[in-house]
C-alpha cells in the first residue's frame, strides 16, 4: 500500500511539473501589443518646402499701416516665404505695409504733375496724394499711380480734386485750402507746387488768374500745410522768371518783398512795359514764386525744410506745345533731382544753379 501511494504521488508531481512547463513554453516569445505613439496635440507639420531654413526670412515688425483697421496690427516676428522679400531684401507683407511719408503734387493731372507723381509712386519711398482740377483726371492720374507702384503700396496713394485756379479756393483761409488739397491734417514730407498758368494777355483779369495759381496757392499751401521734419518744398517755376526778364519797376518790387505778405501786395500795373512782353503774366508772377521760395527757404531752416525752385525746361506738355526741345521725362527729372538734394534756397535746372 506505501509503494502504491509512494507510486501516485510520483505520478502526480510529474503531471503537476509537466503542466506548469508546457505553461511556461507557450508563454516564451510572446510580446505585448505595440503601443500607440501619443498623440501630437494641436502640432501641424509645415510643408517641406517651408521647412527649410534657408527658405525663411524674418518678417518686419509692423505696427499699422495705411488703411488697415488697428485689430488687424500684427504682432511680433512671423516667417514669410523667399517670394515675399523684394529685390533689395527687404519683406513686404501682401496685406499691410509700413506707413510711407506722405507727398503732394500739384498740377497732377496731365503733363509734367502726372509725370512726377507717377515717378514718385513708382519709386516705392512715397504715398502720393495727386492734386487735379477734375474727377476725370483724377481717376486717370490714380489708376497710372497704381500700375506704376509696387504691387503693396498701389493702394496707399489718391487724388483730391481742387482747381488752384479758381477764384474760390483763392479766397479760402490757407488752412482750410491746404487740408482739401491734402486730404486730411497728416504731416506731408514733400510738397511739389507744380501747378501753373500760361497767359500772354497783359490783362487785370489774366494777371489775377496767374497770380491765384503760380504765387498764392503756393504761398499758402507752404504757410499751412503741416510738414514732417526735413521735408522739401519745390516750387516748378520757369527760366522767364529770372530777374533779368522783368521790367524796372517789378524788378525791384520783386527783389525787395521780404515777406509772403510784401509778394501779395505786388498787383497789375497796366501802364507798365511788362505789357509788351511775351507771357509777361506769367514772367511776373514766376519771379514772384522764385523770391517766395528764397523767403520759405530763410523761414523754414531751422525746422530743416528745405525750399528750392526748379526749371524743367521747355517740355513737350500742352503747355509747351509740340516744338518744345525737352520730353515730358527729361522735364520731370529735373524736379524729381530737387526732392532729394540737401541744398536749400536756390533755383535749379537739371541740378545745376541758374541766376536769379
Amino acid at each position: 500500500a506505501v509503494g502504491s501511494s509512494s507510486h501516485v504521488l510520483k505520478n502526480a508531481c510529474f503531471v503537476f511539473f509537466k503542466a506548469a512547463e508546457r505553461t511556461r513554453t507557450r508563454g516564451e516569445g510572446r510580446q505585448p501589443p505595440p503601443r500607440a505613439p501619443p498623440a501630437r496635440i494641436g502640432i501641424t507639420r509645415a510643408p517641406r518646402r517651408l521647412r527649410r531654413s534657408q527658405d525663411l526670412v524674418p518678417r518686419t515688425r509692423v505696427l499699422s499701416a495705411p488703411g488697415v483697421s488697428q485689430d488687424l496690427r500684427i504682432r511680433g516676428p512671423h516667417l514669410l516665404p523667399r517670394e515675399s522679400r523684394s529685390s533689395a531684401g527687404q519683406v513686404h507683407s501682401p496685406v499691410m505695409q509700413p506707413t510711407m511719408p506722405l507727398a503732394i503734387v500739384t498740377g497732377a493731372s496731365r503733363g509734367l504733375g502726372r509725370a512726377v507723381a507717377v515717378a514718385l509712386a513708382e519709386g516705392g519711398e512715397y504715398r502720393v496724394c495727386a492734386v487735379c482740377r477734375d474727377a476725370a483726371s483724377a481717376a486717370e492720374t490714380v489708376d497710372a499711380l497704381k500700375d506704376a507702384s509696387p504691387r503693396t503700396s498701389a493702394a496707399a496713394h489718391r487724388a483730391t480734386v481742387v482747381d488752384l485756379g479758381d477764384a474760390q479756393a483763392a479766397a479760402e483761409p490757407p488752412a482750410t485750402l491746404a487740408a482739401r488739397v491734402a486730404g486730411g491734417d497728416e504731416p506731408v514730407a514733400l510738397l511739389v507746387n507744380n501747378a501753373g498758368v500760361y497767359l500772354d494777355e497783359w490783362t487785370p483779369a489774366a494777371f489775377a488768374t496767374s497770380r491765384r495759381v503760380n504765387l498764392l496757392a503756393p504761398l499758402a499751401l507752404i504757410a499751412a500745410t503741416r510738414f514732417a521734419s526735413n521735408a522739401r518744398v519745390v516750387n516748378v517755376s520757369s527760366g522767364y522768371g529770372q530777374l533779368a526778364g522783368l521790367s524796372p519797376t517789378y524788378r525791384r518790387d520783386v527783389d525787395a518783398a521780404r515777406t509772403f505778405d510784401e509778394l501779395r501786395a505786388i498787383d497789375f500795373r497796366a501802364d507798365d512795359p511788362m505789357g509788351n512782353e511775351f507771357v509777361a503774366p506769367y514772367k511776373v508772377t514766376k519771379a514772384m514764386l522764385n523770391k517766395a521760395t528764397r523767403i520759405a527757404a530763410a523761414d523754414l531752416a531751422p525746422r530743416g525744410i528745405r525750399v528750392n525752385s526748379v526749371c524743367p525746361g521747355w517740355v513737350r506738355t500742352r503747355m509747351g506745345g509740340p516744338a518744345a526741345d525737352r520730353s515730358v521725362d527729361e522735364g520731370a527729372a529735373s524736379i524729381l533731382w530737387a526732392t532729394t538734394t540737401d541744398q536749400t534756397g536756390g533755383f535749379f535746372r537739371d541740378g545745376a544753379p541758374l541766376r536769379w
